[in-house]
């Protein structure tokens, strides 16, 4: 999918804005909650599948945006 920069750039900082909410919420960052839910150390709690599915998109858009401009660069 070749989406627009400025589209995955709202998606991402959307994603972290609700990463960093989690965070607040439970104390802790959202890369070490991410590591405990691939491992399947986390409990199947609807608000924490949700801060699993943040994560994704976080990553998502962060790796597009690192490609893009990777690209952009050459």
């Amino acid at each position: 999918m070749n989406r627009p920069v400025l589209q995955i750039l709202t998606d991402l900082h959307a994603a972290e804005r609700e990463c960093e909410r989690y965070e607040a919420e439970y104390q802790l960052l959202s890369e070490d909650f991410f590591r405990l839910y691939l491992a399947g150390q986390v409990a199947d709690a609807p608000d924490l599948q949700m801060w699993a599915g943040f994560c994704k998109a976080h990553r998502r858009c962060l790796q597009e945006h690192m490609v893009r401009s990777a690209a952009s660069s050459q």
